[in-house]
């Protein structure tokens, strides 16, 4: 009868272990699953803001070339793209442009208000905006 509850408290012992293992492993997991998508969403929002400078500098290019650029322009690289908006105002008051950046399911906003191009740009404000 002593043998089977030495078998008996060895068997269980090794359940409860492999249970508490498999926990273990299961947060770890876990933990390491969620600190992969947050340095994922990182990254992602990260080059969404790299894609609307991209189209902040090109629009300001653009208004450097030709004072009557009115943008509403999209530049795609691979899956993800960029936008540059209606260019609005006038030289009287000034001139904002607005671009936004796409990465998978990220977007970043780039606001710019301008008063001239000539014979420099002269950028009154430059702001990353959460809506326009």
């Amino acid at each position: 009868m002593k043998r089977r509850s030495v078998g008996f408290i060895a068997l269980t012992s090794v359940i409860i272990i492999g249970a508490v293992a498999i926990l273990i492993i299961v947060g770890i997991f876990s933990i390491s699953r969620r600190d992969m998508e947050r340095g994922l969403s990182r990254e992602f929002s990260e080059k969404a803001f790299s894609l609307a400078s991209l189209c902040a500098e090109e629009a300001l290019y653009a208004l450097k070339e030709n004072s009557d650029y009115l943008g509403n322009e999209t530049f795609f690289i691979g899956n993800d793209f960029c936008d540059i908006l209606l260019v609005e105002g006038d030289w009287e008051t000034g001139k904002t442009i607005k671009t936004r950046g796409v990465m998978s399911d990220y977007k970043r906003r780039i606001k710019i208000d301008i008063s001239t191009t000539t014979p420099e740009i002269i950028i009154t404000d430059w702001q990353e905006v959460v809506e326009f």
